[in-house]
């Protein structure tokens, strides 16, 4: 089980479910609805008797958000997913900058994209990793799979 604890912060899973030598993302949101500093606890509990429960601390100060006119999350597709040489992004109007980042968090593509484009990941291997997607205002996060 997946759990946070704290004002403004939410886990897109409750439950995951990870085979061995699986790995699996998990976004934590911070969404404060008061300026100032919160804290806050992950905890991941396994269903293995032998293993322990893990808790990490959670930290962000952000100002409260007020008259978003647009949420251009549900205005961006991206297939397939699982991909495997390309994968097609479909944007809103505007430049946008695209990252994809590994497990461990390091980049390894960019590319700044417009409306419909055409993202070459054939260079990357198989597994899980994180794409950023970016203009002047917004940033979202998706999940990518490559098989």
């Amino acid at each position: 089980a997946i759990a946070t604890e704290g004002d403004g912060y939410t886990v897109d899973k409750s439950i995951v479910e990870i085979g061995v030598d699986d790995s699996e993302f998990i976004i934590i949101e911070f969404s404060p609805i008061e300026d100032g500093l919160h804290l806050g606890t992950l905890t991941i509990i396994s269903n293995d008797p032998d293993e322990s429960t893990l808790e990490y601390s959670l930290v962000g100060e952000g100002e409260q958000t007020v008259n978003i006119e647009k949420d251009i999350t549900d205005e961006i597709l991206v297939y397939p997913n699982p991909a495997n040489a390309y994968i097609h992004v479909n944007l809103p109007e505007g430049e946008f900058t695209i990252e994809i980042y590994d497990i461990l968090g390091r980049k390894l593509h960019e590319k700044i994209c417009r409306n419909n484009d055409n993202l070459d990941i054939s260079s990357l291997d198989k597994g899980n990793y994180l794409m950023k997607i970016s203009n002047s205002t917004e940033t979202i996060t998706k999940s990518l799979i490559i098989k």
